[in-house]
C-alpha cells in the first residue's frame, strides 16, 4: 500500500514538474522533479524517465551543471546495480552524460563516459547505439588533431567494424570503415588507408549480391549507391596521392555512373528518400564533382571548369552547416587557382573575396582553412606583381598549417617565390640555405608518406635553383627528375611544362639547340592548352633566343610578336584586377 501511495506522489510531482515547466518556472519545475524523484523510491523505471527529463532540463535552462552531474551518478547507479529500466531511456541517459562533458570539456570525464555508454551498449545489444557512441568517440579524438589521439580513433573504428561484421550489420560496417580509412589518410598511413578501402569493397560487393539487398526498395539502392560512391572517392584520394592519376580516373569513371543511378532513382520514381537524404546526396554530388575537378586541374581546364560549376550549382549558398560550407569553400578554391593559371586575375580575385566572405561569417571556418586561403592569396599576389605580399601571405598560411603535406607545399611555394622575384628580399646564399633545410626535411621524411606531386615539385624547385647558380648538370638530373614523375604517374601538365621550358634552357646553353628547340616546343604546347600565360612567356623568351642564334630572323621575330602579345595580356590583367575599388583590402586580408 506504501508502495502504491509513494507511486501516486511520485506520478503527481512529475506532472506538476511538467505544468511548472510549460508555464516557463524553470526552477519551481527543478524543485517538483526533485521530489519525484525523492518519492520514486521503489520504481526504477519511472525513476530513470524523470532523471532523463531532469537532467535535460538542468542542462538546457539552467547552469546548474554541478547538481546535473549529481544526477548522472545517482543513474550511473541504478545502471550498474542492474536496475530494472527501459533500454532507450538507459541509451539517452548515458548520451546525455557523454553530450555534457564533451559540452564542459572535461577530457577525462568524457572518455569514461564514452567507455561506459559504449559498453552498456554492447551489453544490453543496442547496436544502432553502440555504432553511434563509437562514431563519436572516433570525432571526439579525431578533434584533437595529435597522432597518438587518432591512433586511438583508428583502433576504435576499426575494432567497431569488426563488431559490425560479426552481427552483419553491413552499413554500419561499411561507416566504420570509412572512418578508419579517413584517420589513416590523416595519418599519411596510406597503405592501411587502401587496406580499409579494399575491405569496404568486400563489403559492398557482399551486399550488392545479396537476394536481400535486390529486393530492397529505392531508398535502400539510394543508400548502397551512395555508400559505394564514398568508398570510391576515398580510393581516389589515395590514387591521387600517391600519384596514380590513370587509376583515379577510372574510379571516377565508376562513380560517375553511381551518380547517374542516383540521379535517375531520384527523378523517375515516386519514392523519393527525404529531404535530409536528398541533403546528404546533393553534398556527396558535389563532392564528387570536387574530385573531378581536382584530377582534371592540372591537364583540362575545360572539364575542370565544367565540375566546378556543377559542384558550385549543387552547394546552395543558404546552406551554413560546416560540411556544404567547407564544400563551397573547396570549390572555390579550385576555382580561384584554376582562373590565376590561366591569367583571368580579376575573376580569380572575385573568387577569393567569396572565400574569405565564407571564412568572415565561419569562424570554425576560417579556422579548418586557414592556412588554404592565405595559400591561395599568396598565388594571386605573386601573380599581380607583388611578392613580398604572396610571402608575407605565406608566413601566415605556415603558422596555421595542419599538415606535414601543406607545411612542405608552402616552404616549396617560398623557395620558388624568393628565386623568381626581380628583387629578392633573400641573398642567394639565405636561398640556398632555405633549399637544404628543405632537402633535409625531404631526406628525413618516408616517401609513402608524402603525395607524388609533392615530390615533384620539390625536383622542379631543387633543379630550378641549381640552374639559376650554373649547375647545369645537377640541374638536368634534378628536372628528368621531375618530368618523369609529372609525365609518368602524376601527369601534371603544369609540372611538365615547367620542366620541359627550363631542360630547354639548359640544353640552350651547352649548344644543343635542337634538342632545346624539341623540348621548349612541347613546353609552349602544354601552357598553350593549359592557358599558362606566364609559362608561355618563358618558353617563348628562350626560343626566340634559339631562332635568333640560328640566324632565322623571320621566326625569332614572329616568336618576338608573339612574347609582347602574352605580356600584353599579363599586363591588362594586372591592370583590370588593380583597379577594382577592393583590391587593396583583399591582397593584404588577414595580415598583421
Amino acid at each position: 500500500m506504501a508502495a502504491s501511495s509513494d507511486n501516486l506522489l511520485c506520478y503527481a510531482l512529475w506532472r506538476l514538474a511538467n505544468t511548472r515547466l510549460r508555464d516557463e518556472d524553470v526552477p519551481g519545475a527543478c524543485h517538483a522533479f526533485a521530489a519525484a524523484l525523492d518519492s520514486a523510491v521503489s520504481h526504477s523505471v519511472i525513476k530513470m524517465r524523470i532523471l532523463v527529463q531532469y537532467i535535460n532540463v538542468l542542462l538546457a535552462k539552467t547552469t546548474s551543471y554541478d547538481l546535473a552531474e549529481e544526477q548522472f551518478e545517482i543513474g550511473m547507479r541504478l545502471i550498474t546495480e542492474g536496475a530494472n529500466m527501459e533500454l532507450d531511456v538507459m541509451m539517452t541517459f548515458l548520451f546525455l552524460r557523454c553530450q555534457h562533458f564533451a559540452t564542459r570539456l572535461q577530457n577525462e570525464q568524457l572518455t569514461k563516459a564514452y567507455e561506459d555508454a559504449v559498453h552498456h551498449a554492447e551489453r544490453v545489444g543496442e547496436w544502432p547505439w553502440f555504432y553511434y557512441l563509437q562514431s563519436l568517440r572516433i570525432k571526439h579524438f579525431r578533434a584533437v588533431k595529435q597522432d597518438f589521439h587518432l591512433h586511438q580513433a583508428a583502433s576504435i573504428a576499426l575494432s567497431a567494424s569488426k563488431v559490425a561484421g560479426l552481427h552483419n550489420h553491413h552499413d554500419a560496417h561499411v561507416k566504420l570503415l570509412l572512418q578508419y580509412v579517413q584517420i589513416q589518410m590523416q595519418l599519411n598511413e596510406r597503405l592501411a588507408a587502401v587496406d580499409g578501402i579494399n575491405k569496404c569493397d568486400k563489403v559492398l560487393q557482399s551486399m550488392a549480391e545479396s537476394d536481400e539487398v535486390q529486393s530492397q526498395s529505392v531508398q535502400r539502392l539510394w543508400e548502397l549507391s551512395c555508400l559505394r560512391i564514398q568508398c570510391d572517392l576515398m580510393r581516389v584520394v589515395c590514387n591521387v596521392q600517391s600519384g596514380h592519376l590513370k587509376d583515379a580516373e577510372e574510379t571516377l569513371k565508376r562513380v560517375h555512373m553511381d551518380l547517374a543511378t542516383i540521379q535517375s532513382l531520384h527523378s523517375a520514381t515516386t519514392e523519393r528518400p527525404n529531404a535530409a537524404d536528398w541533403l546528404d546526396a546533393k553534398r556527396l554530388f558535389a563532392t564528387v564533382y570536387l574530385m573531378s575537378a581536382w584530377t582534371k586541374l592540372a591537364t583540362d581546364h575545360m572539364s575542370a571548369r565544367q565540375y566546378l560549376e556543377k559542384g558550385l550549382e549543387l552547394v546552395e549558398a543558404s546552406e551554413t552547416d560546416i560540411t556544404t560550407l567547407s564544400l563551397r569553400f573547396l570549390l572555390l578554391n579550385l576555382s580561384c587557382l584554376l582562373a590565376l593559371s590561366r591569367c583571368e586575375l580579376a575573376s580569380g580575385m572575385a573568387v577569393v573575396s567569396n572565400m574569405i566572405q565564407l571564412c568572415t561569417a565561419s569562424p570554425e571556418l576560417h579556422e579548418r582553412y586557414r592556412a588554404t586561403l592565405h595559400i591561395s592569396l599568396a598565388h594571386l599576389c605573386v601573380r599581380l606583381g607583388q611578392p613580398p605580399l604572396g610571402l608575407r601571405h605565406l608566413r601566415v598560411a605556415s603558422t596555421y598549417s595542419q599538415s606535414l603535406e601543406t607545411s612542405l607545399t608552402i616552404e616549396i611555394m617560398t623557395a620558388l617565390t624568393h628565386l623568381r622575384a626581380t628583387e629578392p628580399e633573400i641573398t642567394p646564399q639565405n636561398l640556398k640555405e632555405l633549399v637544404a633545410s628543405l632537402q633535409k626535411k625531404f631526406e628525413d621524411i618516408p616517401k609513402e608518406t608524402l603525395s607524388a606531386e609533392v615530390l615533384c615539385s620539390f625536383d622542379l624547385l631543387q633543379g630550378e635553383h641549381l640552374l639559376s647558380g650554373g649547375q647545369l648538370g645537377p640541374a638536368k638530373d634534378r628536372l628528368r627528375a621531375s618530368l618523369h614523375l609529372s609525365n609518368g604517374i602524376v601527369q601534371n601538365s603544369q609540372l611538365s611544362a615547367n620542366s620541359l621550358a627550363l631542360l630547354g634552357n639548359i640544353f640552350l646553353r651547352v649548344s644543343k639547340e635542337s634538342q632545346a628547340k624539341d623540348m621548349l616546343t612541347s613546353s609552349i604546347l602544354l601552357a598553350t592548352k593549359l592557358h599558362d600565360v606566364h609559362l608561355q612567356v618563358q618558353a617563348v623568351a628562350v626560343l626566340q633566343t634559339i631562332y635568333h642564334n640560328r640566324g632565322d630572323s623571320e621566326k625569332a621575330q614572329a616568336n618576338a610578336k608573339y612574347r609582347r602579345k602574352k605580356l600584353e595580356q599579363i599586363s591588362v590583367a594586372v591592370q583590370t584586377a588593380m583597379q577594382e575599388p577592393s583590391m587593396q583590402q583583399i591582397v593584404e586580408w588577414d595580415l598583421i
